[in-house]
Order: structure tokens, then sequence, then C-alpha cells
């Protein structure tokens, strides 16, 4: 059992370094924790910054693409509370915890019987919620479980920062190229805005020909 969770971590490890591919990282990672910690299910929810609400990012599992509908409300529901409080959750059975978001089953169709939840931090502050849903086989999720799916929720941040900080960096490639390009032609005012329209037709060109 030990093995199987250290191949598990390897195995995230290494997906985490494979790929800038967001959305394909994080649901392999899940996949990943549903498969090893022998779940139905399992998702990421990111953390609205507007409203502080949280949305289904990536889910696994049959309701996969209903989850994706759903918008749990600020510091509602057991993703809601961890969100909230940055502390992990391991809930054996939902039904009696007064904290379960019952909306989230009435709308995907799913019957959550127990969980684990884990705050998803990355740069040090809590942007969303990892879970894993119903332990296959009958019975519930361990303390062992809740301490892989930390590790798990660690890889994926550690993914989503890789995958901002290579945003960034392009950003900031682009936001040089185009400063270059106005201080060349903030030199002359007839040749003033020459460098956008030549990307203007360039791109024009290139799709006409199906570049």
């Amino acid at each position: 059992e030990e093995i199987r969770r250290l191949e598990a971590l390897t195995s995230a490890s290494s997906t985490v370094n494979s790929t800038l591919d967001l959305k394909q990282l994080l649901k392999l990672v899940m996949e990943l924790a549903a498969r090893t910690l022998r779940a139905e299910a399992s998702s990421i929810l990111l953390k609205e910054k507007a409203t502080g609400d949280l949305l289904f990012d990536v889910a696994t599992g049959e309701a996969a693409d209903r989850m994706k509908t759903i918008r749990v409300p600020r510091g509602q529901g057991i993703a809601g509370h961890v969100a909230e409080s940055g502390q992990s959750l391991l809930v054996p059975d939902c039904s009696k915890d007064p904290r379960f978001f019952k909306k989230a089953d009435e709308k995907s169709q799913f019957v959550t019987r127990n969980i684990i939840a884990v705050p998803l931090v990355a740069r040090g502050e809590t942007i969303g919620v990892v879970e894993v849903l119903n332990r296959l086989g009958g019975g519930t999720f361990t303390e062992d479980d809740l301490r892989l799916l930390q590790a798990l929720a660690h890889q994926s941040a550690v993914a989503i920062q890789n995958a901002q900080l290579f945003h960034d960096l392009q950003e900031s490639f682009v936001s040089t190229v185009r400063a270059l390009a106005q201080a060349v032609d903030a030199r002359d005012s007839y040749t003033a805005g020459h460098s956008s329209r030549v990307t203007l037709y360039s791109v024009l060109i290139a799709e006409e020909l199906g570049l």
C-alpha cells in the first residue's frame, strides 16, 4: 500500500513536469488521485476572485460534465468551508454533516456518500479545493488517504504556479517587443504605427494562405 502511494506521488511529479497545458495536466493528476485513492470521482474547484464562489475547473467520474456547470457559493458546503478555513476535511458520512452542499448533488444527479477535501494553495493563497468522493467497494477514506490527497494537491498547486509563471513570462516578452516597436515608431511621426500595421497585414496574408 505504501509503495502504491509513493508510485502515485512519483507519477504526479512526472506529470507536473511534462507539460504546460494546465487543463490537461490537472485532469491527469485528478484521474491519478481517483485511481490511487479508489474513489468514484475527483475534482478541482477554483475560487472566483470577484465573488469567492467555487467553480468546478476539473472533474472526473460519470457526472463530470454536469459538475462543471455548478457554482458553490462562498463559504457554503464542505468545499466552501475548506476554501475559507484553509483546513482539510475528511467526512465519512456527508448526509450527517450540516456543512454538506446538497444542491450540488441535486444538479449533478450524483450521490455523495463520503469525501476528502483539501485546500489548493498557490503562492501562500488558497485558490481552490481538491476533492475525492465516494470510496469504492464500501467503507470510508482514511487519514492516510487524506495525507496522500494533500500531497497531490501540492503537486497541482505547483502545476498551476508553473503555468502562471510561463504565462507571465510570455506576457513580459510580448510587452517588451511592443515597447521596442513603440520606441522605434516614436522616432518619426511619419512612420508612427508602422510596426503594428505591418503586423496586421502579415497576419491577414498568413490567414489567407491558410497558415
